[in-house]
């Protein structure tokens, strides 16, 4: 691409007066330290003569006793670089009324922030200290806080925007859209602030106060009704799933794979927290879920329903009448419910022996001690997905 000779002159001028602009203030907090260093110097060199003048007595004294010593015949002169350090230290500096490192570099802010008067603004506007609600909780994430604002199942209190990201995507755009619309207040904050609003996790640089959500207390008797309306129906419960990495991965899961509800027992159970919500990918703030006092109460009155329960089996149980059946081989033929155990010991003996059928996933390969069942958000997934192909 070819400059004309005035484009280029326009452009080189333009590139000095920015570089000028740069770089000037750095010059000029060099040149005022060079300053304080040089009237420390003489301030030194004054109190120095001063002291001289006041203490000639010792300095006589001191010259007899040198004479003293040369006078005896001593040849021990001492050590050679005595006279060097005396000289070194009759010169050193009051390291006290130098600046030290942190004046110099308020210093250099201040020129810096009187040049660029939008950025001082920015730095008042990052050190805030923001406060949350007691009751109130902070979602992180563009994924959750979007969701959670074009759902409108929560209050909202404050959004939280880091100033570099705010126009990067086009979520980010319209959820600050909607957030005006709303009456949100919005605040652009430092990296620091999001980092300690959502306790340094993965927040992208969006974070979003709003009120918690709580799960919904499951109604036993509306099975049937369900059942007429829309057919047979599959339900998704959870047995005192505690990790909520793993409980939004199953949230993601389930919502992906058309499940009909999700039911997690309200005992042992993590809370419908942000965690959950960003690894749900935001899932959680579209999907209801619900909770359950009894999960063994729930399979009865579902079994009386003429529900069918499905449980799960990482590997054989001993002594156990409920049958165990590959999960490819299984046909869903009427509203079921697949049933999941804990991370760590899976379904309880209760719950297992109120199910109908065992389903489990077969291995490709032999499996070493330790490694034999599968992450509950992975088996979840693949269950889903086996039952909702058989079914259609």
């Amino acid at each position: 691409m070819a400059f004309t000779a005035a484009q280029l002159n326009t452009l080189l001028k333009d590139s000095s007066w920015t570089a000028l602009r740069l770089f000037f203030p750095v010059y000029c907090s060099r040149l005022l330290y060079r300053t304080k260093v040089f009237s420390a110097i003489q301030g030194q060199e004054q109190t120095n003569s001063t002291g001289a003048s006041g203490n000639k007595d010792v300095s006589e004294n001191k010259n007899n006793e040198m004479q003293t010593h040369k006078n005896t015949g001593k040849h021990n002169r001492g050590n050679p670089n005595d006279s060097v350090k005396d000289k070194m230290w009759s010169r050193k500096l009051n390291r006290s009324k130098l600046p030290s490192h942190s004046n110099r570099k308020s210093e250099f802010d201040n020129l810096r922030n009187d040049d660029f008067p939008e950025r001082k603004q920015k730095t008042k506007e990052h050190s805030k200290h923001v406060v949350v609600g007691k009751n109130s909780e902070v979602l992180f994430g563009i994924a959750p806080c979007y969701l959670a604002l074009t759902q409108r199942k929560r209050q909202y209190f404050n959004v939280f925007i880091k100033e570099s990201r705010s126009h990067l995507r086009p979520e980010m755009q319209n959820m600050l859209q909607q957030a005006v619309g709303y009456g949100v207040p919005v605040h652009h904050v430092s990296g620091r602030v999001l980092d300690n609003l959502c306790e340094r996790r993965v927040h992208q640089g969006v974070c979003l106060e709003v009120s918690p959500r709580t799960y919904i207390n499951c109604n036993l008797d509306e099975g049937p009704d369900l059942t007429e309306l829309n057919g047979s129906q599959l339900w998704l419960a959870l047995e005192a799933v505690q990790d909520p990495m793993n409980l939004g991965a199953v949230l993601r899961s389930a919502y992906f794979l058309g499940t009909d509800r999700v039911v997690v027992t309200q005992s042992n159970s993590c809370p419908l927290s942000p965690v959950v919500s960003k690894a749900s990918a935001g899932t959680m703030e579209i999907l209801d879920v619900y909770s359950t006092e009894s999960l063994p109460d729930l399979i009865k009155t579902k079994k009386e329903q003429g529900w069918q329960v499905v449980g799960t089996v990482g590997k054989t149980l001993e002594e156990c009448e409920v049958p165990i059946i590959p999960c490819t081989t299984f046909r869903l033929t009427k509203s079921t419910i697949l049933v999941l155990g804990n991370e760590g010991t899976g379904l309880s003996r209760d719950v297992t022996n109120l199910c109908h059928a065992l389903v489990a996933i077969q291995p490709a390969r032999e499996l070493h001690p330790g490694i034999e069942c599968l992450n509950v958000s992975v088996a979840a997934g693949i269950l889903l997905h086996s039952l909702k192909m058989a079914n259609g």
